[in-house]
């Protein structure tokens, strides 16, 4: 039997959950990544960013063409208003590698927008996306809708 007192880590349900303790784990560890991970931590969170925001971009996928290790994953999403990017994920968080899909090299006359880091995927995402809350507005209130149907039968 388990203590009461005994700390039981739950499993991350979400993008933002999955996200923070990645970006825990950078401060703690340094950004190191264990090799013994089955799947690592960034792959976990590319995936769920992917699942996630795919309902709220015009598109979002993990690059098949740009290098992907345990230490860097590089995912393309074209926004509501049609702008594509190629954002880059590392345990530190995600950052704007590219105004372009399937790019990693960055506009220089815009160095800040490259150079700063967001905590997860969907804070970028409202950084590039105006228009991204409205949508994330519109599947919410779709799926209520869905929801409300199905208790009135």
């Amino acid at each position: 039997m388990i203590s009461p007192k005994m700390s039981i880590p739950k499993t991350p349900i979400s993008l933002e959950e999955i996200a923070d303790m990645n970006r825990k784990r950078h401060e703690v560890e340094g950004g190191v990544i264990p090799s013994d991970d089955d799947v690592g931590p960034l792959e976990l969170e590319a995936i769920a960013a992917v699942h996630e925001l795919a309902h709220e971009v015009q598109d979002i996928s993990v690059s098949e063409m740009l290098p992907r290790t345990s230490d860097l994953i590089f995912v393309n999403v074209k926004t509501q208003e049609g702008s594509p990017y190629t954002l880059e994920l590392t345990m530190k968080g995600w950052r704007i590698a590219s105004s372009h899909t399937d790019c990693m090299n960055g506009d220089y006359t815009k160095i800040s927008l490259h150079t700063k880091y967001y905590r997860n995927a969907r804070e970028l995402l409202k950084f590039i996306s105006p228009d991204h809350a409205t949508r994330f507005n519109e599947c919410v209130a779709q799926k209520l809708s869905k929801l409300a149907e199905v208790a009135v039968q």
